[in-house]
Parts: C-alpha cells; structure tokens; sequence
C-alpha cells in the first residue's frame, strides 16, 4: 500500500485555504482528496516561487513543495509547464 506523504503545518495550512476558497465555496465535493492536497501544495510552491501572500521568495522550499504535490496528484507532471519550467525542471508532453 502507498503511503502519502506527511505535510508539514504550513503545507496543511495552504491545502486548508485552497480547500476553503475554491474546493468548498464551488462544491465541488467529487474532487478525490489527494488531487485537493496536490492543488495546495502547487498554490504554496506558486507563492513561494513569486514571494507572494507574504512569503519569502525561496526556489529550493518552492520546488519540494511542487515535487510533493507530484506525489500525491502525478497529473501535475504533465499540467504545469510553466511552473516546471520556472523551477528547472524538464517540460513534458503527454503522448
């Protein structure tokens, strides 16, 4: 059996806020809760990417949390090309 990841409290905290302000207030209730956990993680990595929302612009901190939504959603590894691409990573094409 696969084992996710554990977040760590500021992990939790953004997966937390997406969930409130997008997942929660469209009801969009069928969402499986690994691919809610992963879209945190990627809003956390953007932010920390761009120093946003008061945090520190910090590459390294920004590419583990990206890294860790991958874990849990691998649906990220084909659907955030510009993303990657900010973080050095390689761009992938499906097919």
């Amino acid at each position: 059996m696969y084992k996710f990841p554990k977040l760590t409290d500021e992990e939790l905290s953004a997966f937390l806020k997406k969930k409130r302000e997008f997942f929660d207030f469209y009801n969009l209730n069928k969402t499986p809760l690994y691919s809610k956990i992963a879209s945190g993680l990627i809003d956390l990595s953007i932010n920390k990417l761009l120093g946003l929302n008061g945090l520190r612009k910090d590459k390294i901190s920004a590419l583990n949390h990206y890294l860790k939504a991958c874990m849990f959603d691998p649906k990220f590894i084909f659907s955030s090309h510009s993303l990657r691409k900010e973080l050095g990573l390689l761009v992938y094409n499906k097919g």
